[in-house]
Order: structure tokens, then C-alpha cells, then sequence
């Protein structure tokens, strides 16, 4: 007796997957181009000295160049509260303290 093996997707399943991850790729890029000019925009203005974005961890960074939480509060507030019309409810803003600490956090929606 052999071992029966499951059929594979239909062609119609493998469209519908290929243009799901087409669109969750396509999705990514324009969240990332997105978050790229509000990361280059706190840097240009002086609120920040530099940002990163971490798609691993669905996130905009942005590094202050002194240990003031309530500037790192001010300017997380301000950007969580932007409408940047992402396509994905996800990301996040974390601004970091000139020491590496996380001196705010919150979710962009």
C-alpha cells in the first residue's frame, strides 16, 4: 500500500495566493516608502537625529540625541497621531533615548 498524497492547489488557489502576496508585498513597499519620509522629516526638522525603519519588527524608530521622555512622548504622540494612511494597521513609532532606552512607543493606525 503507498501513501496517498494530497492533491496540490488548483491553479484558481494558486492565482488567488500569488496575487495576495502580491499585494501584501506591494502593501509593505508603500507602508515603508511612507514611513521613510516621516522618519526623514523628524530628522530634517531636528526632532530627531536618526530613524530606522524595522520591518521584522513593524516598526518606525527614531533615536534622540538627549534623555528627554517627555520630548521622546511629545514626538511619538505626534506622530501616532498623523493620519500617514498606511495600508496596514501593524507599525508602530518607538523613539529611543540617546542611551538606547525606549522613552516612547505607540501603535500608528
Amino acid at each position: 500500500m503507498g501513501i496517498a498524497l494530497a492533491p496540490g492547489p488548483t491553479p484558481e488557489e494558486k492565482a488567488r495566493r500569488d496575487a495576495e502576496e502580491a499585494l501584501r508585498k506591494a502593501n509593505f513597499s508603500a507602508d515603508f516608502d511612507t514611513l521613510r519620509l516621516a522618519g526623514a522629516m523628524a530628522v530634517a526638522s531636528g526632532d530627531a537625529t536618526k530613524f530606522d525603519i524595522s520591518g521584522w519588527n513593524s516598526s518606525l524608530d527614531l533615536y534622540l540625541p538627549n534623555r528627554l521622555d517627555l520630548k521622546a512622548a511629545a514626538l511619538a504622540n505626534y506622530y501616532c497621531n498623523q493620519n500617514l494612511k498606511l495600508k496596514s494597521s501593524k507599525w508602530k513609532v518607538r523613539v529611543y533615548l540617546v542611551d538606547g532606552a525606549v522613552g516612547a512607543e505607540c501603535r500608528l493606525f
